[in-house]
Order: C-alpha cells, then structure tokens, then sequence
C-alpha cells in the first residue's frame, strides 16, 4: 500500500512539477503538502519497525564499545610513546648511522661485483657488519612474536603566522565567505555570488 502511494506519486511528479504558469503553483504547493505527509508515515512506520531492533543494538553496541575503549587507550599510548622514541635525537642519530650504512654497503657490494678483487670483496664483507650492527639499534621494522611493525613516515604543518603564509599555499575559505554573503556581500572579484529560491512546504 505504501509502496504504491509512494511509487504513483513519483509517476505524478514529472507532470507536476513542468510549471509554466503560476496558476501551477498551487497545485504544486499541493502534491509536495501531500508528498511530505506521505513521507513522515512511512518513517513512522519505519521507526514502530525498527524501534526495538534499535534498542537492543544500541545496549549491545555500549557494552562492547566500554570494552573497546581501555583497549583503544592502551593502542594510544603505546604507538604514541614509539613515535616519540622514534622521534628522540638518540634515534634519529642511530637512524643516520644505518643509513649511512646502508649506502656505504651498496657502494662496497657494487665494487666487489665489478672488480671481485680480494680487497674489495673484503671491504664489502665488513660494510655488510657494519650494516649489521647499525640495524640493531635503528631497524626498519620491528619483530614479535606475534607481531611486526613498520613505521610510515609522512610531513606534518603547522600555521604558526598566517600573516606571512605565501598568498598561493591560500585558499578561500567556505565558513568565511558564507558569513560574509550572510552579512550582506553580494560582489566580490572570484566568486559568484547569486540567490537561490528553496521552496519550503508546510503540512
């Protein structure tokens, strides 16, 4: 029944809404009246089917979620004193030293390979030590028994005068110049400003 109502309504809307004159308004003003009546009985009806399915999900979701969260705290304090160790001057220090490593073996590696001299096969076997022991105080990644991290690197920003930020790293910004047109701004060189007409039905 419902169904039906809903879908010969949509059958009905392309006719009604073709407006060319404005005796058609009224009769528009009434299907939309009518429309929004239709549609708070079904969400009524919608809400009497699933209020007691809600009810329950909702009492499951908190119980699980009062779990959830000492775990969640424990996950963030945790990660956060690793990034912060990563952080550390100590690491970061260690860290340079694996890199420099790592650079110094591929170079020794490289010349071992071409020349396969006795010397430099040698200086390839202790850069590989070197490259050991470097690793073991600022590894990539992290092995457990049960686990393995790795650590993504990525840049943050942040704005400390934006006074003195590069007009091009700018950009507009939405919440400001709908506060300004709500003010009264109705010109303003890259931005059209216009008026949109939103009809608003009462039933």
């Amino acid at each position: 029944m419902l169904r039906d109502d809903a879908d010969g309504l949509l059958a009905k809307a392309g006719e009604v809404g073709s407006i060319t004159e404005i005796g058609q308004e009224a009769r528009a003003v009434e299907f939309l009246a009518q429309v929004k009546r239709r549609a708070k009985i079904v969400d009524d009806k919608r809400k009497e089917y699933v209020a007691p399915l809600k009810a329950v999900i909702d009492n499951v979701n908190a119980d699980f979620k009062s779990i959830l969260l000492p775990l969640e705290e424990a996950e963030r304090i945790v990660k956060a004193g690793m990034t912060a160790f990563r952080g550390s001057q100590d690491f970061r220090d260690a860290e340079k030293i694996r890199m420099d490593a790592e650079e110094n073996a591929r170079r020794s590696i490289a010349e071992a390979s071409a020349t396969l001299s006795p010397d430099s096969i040698e200086g390839a076997q202790a850069a590989l030590v070197e490259l050991n022991e470097a690793k073991a105080d600022a590894p990539r990644t992290v092995e457990s028994m049960s686990g393995q991290a790795r650590f993504r690197k990525s840049w943050k920003f942040e704005v400390t005068c934006a006074g003195e930020v590069n007009r091009v790293l700018c950009r507009p910004d939405d919440k400001l110049i709908r506060e300004a047109v709500k003010n009264g701004l109705r010109e303003t060189p890259g931005i059209r400003i216009y008026e949109e007409v939103t009809p608003i039905i009462m039933s």
